[in-house]
């Protein structure tokens, strides 16, 4: 799962979506329930945060996500 979020948000850094609507809402639905299954884990947070603030443009819900990583571990350099 972590993975394909990743995965949503080189796609969209390298101009290679090609359904933008369908891409959005699968990285959204990856992204949310990740932060739900990995609420604990500051890597997975962080990069649902990037996916959900990059790929799908919900920057509040984003720099929650990777606030929170922030907290769970203070030397997560990504967050």
């Amino acid at each position: 799962m972590a993975c394909a979020r990743i995965c949503y948000v080189c796609r969209k850094a390298n101009g290679w979506v090609t359904d933008r609507g369908q891409e959005t809402a699968e990285a959204e639905r990856s992204a949310r329930r990740a932060a739900r299954l990995g609420a604990d884990d500051a890597v997975t947070l962080c990069q649902a945060g990037f996916a959900l603030a990059f790929v799908v443009g919900d920057l509040n819900d984003g720099a929650a996500l990777i606030d929170r990583a922030h907290v769970l571990n203070t030397n997560l350099a990504t967050a």
